[in-house]
């Protein structure tokens, strides 16, 4: 019981951690860089209204979008709660079943500088992989996990509607790439596990070794990407659902769409003109696509 109490409590620091630095990134936004007016916004609106904010500013940004060209524009799409989004049961039924069946694990992590150290570490917005291969530095006995620890979290679930609305797109044209924050090894061990998922798009970008593990939102990330494919910013249309990594994407000339769900996104295709609008009483102004998400 006590180790599953701990599990909880960890799982839990962690998601509601990520969700406030998304959140921050969005009020460094909004606000500008005063802290006394981010403080005064935090206090007086609450980070989900500062959020809701964006979202709006969002709508006014897709009024400046030029309509989406085939063979012209590309797109580019995060990995995570945009083509999948995490298998949570079975993460955790994972994650469980490792932790129950190995004590000597549990010796590792009991040790409270040690999970400090792992806290940390998770919650430092590294990529996950870079973050795997640190664990032998945080304690010798981890590096054993490493491609366990991939594997739980390789546990996701396809958004189908995504990967539709993407067929759809390669139909009528426009080139499709992936531009994530999952690290090259780790993805090349999910492309094993979802194999016929990304036979539409035309190239892979994602942190590596040898670019020092590189993410978004650093700008170099993005600037990288566009110089590997030969791509123009302007003609890029970039799809994440974190509020910072759109804002980065956004300030090298990159059009940018944050996502919440496929209908959403849906709506704004057919705003930017990429699929044809939709029968009876076209919903095509960008306001609109937001109110009805």
């Amino acid at each position: 019981m006590k180790r599953i109490v701990i599990l909880t409590a960890m799982t839990f620091f962690i998601h509601t951690s990520t969700h406030a630095y998304n959140t921050l990134g969005a009020m460094l936004y909004l606000c500008g860089t005063n802290p006394i007016t981010i403080m005064t916004g935090l206090t007086t609106f609450g980070t989900d209204t500062a959020y809701s904010w964006y979202k709006r500013d969002q709508a006014s940004n897709l009024t400046a979008l030029r309509p989406a060209r085939p063979h012209k524009t590309v797109f580019a799409f995060d990995l995570h709660h945009v083509l999948f989004k995490p298998d949570y049961p079975t993460m955790l039924a994972n994650a469980l079943l490792l932790f129950f069946t190995t004590p000597r694990l549990w010796n590792i992590i009991l040790n409270p500088k040690v999970t400090f150290r792992i806290i940390c570490a998770l919650t430092s917005g590294k990529v996950g992989e870079k973050v795997l291969n640190d664990l032998g530095t945080i304690h010798p006995g981890l590096k054993e996990f490493q491609d366990k620890g991939n594997r739980i979290a390789n546990c996701q679930i396809p958004i189908k509607r995504t990967f539709e609305l993407i067929k759809e797109l390669k139909k009528r044209g426009f080139e499709i790439y992936l531009l994530s924050n999952i690290g090259s090894t780790t993805f090349k061990e999910f492309q094993e596990l979802y194999p016929d998922y990304f036979d539409d798009f035309d190239g892979f970008f994602m942190p590596m070794p040898e670019y020092t593990y590189l993410h978004k939102p650093d700008l170099r990330m993005y600037l990288l990407f566009l110089d590997t494919f030969d791509l123009k910013a302007e003609q890029t249309i970039f799809v994440d659902d974190k509020a910072d990594n759109v804002l980065a994407a956004r300030s090298v000339g990159m059009n940018s769409v944050l996502f919440s769900e496929p209908h959403h996104f849906e709506c704004v295709l057919h705003a930017i003109r990429a699929l044809p609008s939709l029968p009876g009483p076209v919903p095509a102004s960008p306001q609109a696509c937001n109110q009805d998400s």
